[in-house]
């Protein structure tokens, strides 16, 4: 396996990636090392004002996806920066009108996906608001 593995590897191609991986980002230092400190994290590299932005925002109702969307990172990097920051995360739920309008859009014979689509919620939302009315 080895040697199979050996064959189709180009060290010669991996070795620019890895000496500029190397150059631009190091581990952060150890007691007594002398190598600088560079944040891995994006939390940590983002300017303390592009959090505080983020953080105001999804305190005001923005979601994570949409601040994802907006700043460029992942949506787990946003929900991270809000949990540093001891902000509890907010779960939104399907209050009865949103559960009223699934229903309907159901008996119309619109699919679960395309409700999904039209509610904005995710599919096992949807799902669940509608057994528990059957139920």
């Amino acid at each position: 396996m080895v040697e199979l593995l050996g064959r189709y590897s180009s060290l010669a191609f991996h070795r620019p990636l890895l000496d500029h991986a190397k150059a631009t980002a190091t581990r952060p230092a150890r007691d007594g090392a002398t190598e600088p400190a560079v944040a891995w994290r994006v939390t940590r590299r983002l300017p303390d004002a592009t959090r505080q932005a983020i953080i105001d925002a999804y305190q005001q109702g923005d979601s994570a996806k949409a601040l994802a969307d907006r700043y460029g990172i992942a949506r787990n990097t946003v929900l991270a920066l809000v949990s540093e920051a001891g902000v509890p995360r907010k779960l939104r739920r399907m209050n009865a009108d949103e559960t009223a309008v699934v229903h309907r859009l159901r008996e119309q014979g619109m699919s679960v996906r395309a409700i999904c689509a039209h509610v904005g919620f995710k599919e096992t939302a949807v799902r669940d608001a509608l057994k528990r009315s059957t139920a």
